[in-house]
């Protein structure tokens, strides 16, 4: 819901919405890319990605860092 909220919320403005347009034409190859995103996001369900969690956020693939002020 709040990418949702964020990309409606850039899209109010002339410059927020050229932004975004222009961002996805050249990265994606398609302005369209950012709705079909947002669609696609939408679909995605508790389950899915509590399945890809269990698959990829073992502790066996974890990075701890310890940071220490001087």
């Amino acid at each position: 819901k709040r990418l949702r909220f964020r990309a409606l919320k850039e899209m109010c403005s002339n410059a927020g919405l050229a932004r975004r347009l222009g961002f996805y034409e050249v990265v994606g190859g398609s302005w369209r890319l950012g709705f079909d995103l947002l669609r696609r996001f939408q679909e995605v369900t508790p389950e899915e990605i509590k399945a890809v969690a269990r698959k990829y956020l073992r502790r066996s693939n974890a990075t701890i860092v310890w940071m220490e002020r001087r």
